[in-house]
């Protein structure tokens, strides 16, 4: 099974003999920012804790997400 990719990375790049495109690892288009996506998915996140659509228990757990707790980090560091 084969997967058309549409990429302005790909339009000028050769394809394999099986005419799928070949993709180049050093190509950043195919890359997503880590931090980019990291602050999308803590907004997303803090959308649903404001929700009040959601119960209160799970917009606590949403938070919870956010934030955790200094006890854990701070565990983990010096088990780790």
């Amino acid at each position: 099974m084969s997967v058309a990719i549409s990429s302005p990375a790909l339009s000028s790049q050769a394809t394999a003999g099986g005419g799928d495109p070949v993709m180049s690892p050093a190509d950043s288009n195919l890359f997503v920012d880590r931090e980019l996506s990291l602050l999308a998915f803590q907004r997303r996140v803090l959308e649903e804790a404001q929700d009040p659509e959601n119960p209160l228990l799970e917009r606590v757990k949403f938070l919870s997400i956010l934030f955790p707790t200094s006890t854990n980090s701070s565990w983990c560091a010096s088990q780790c």
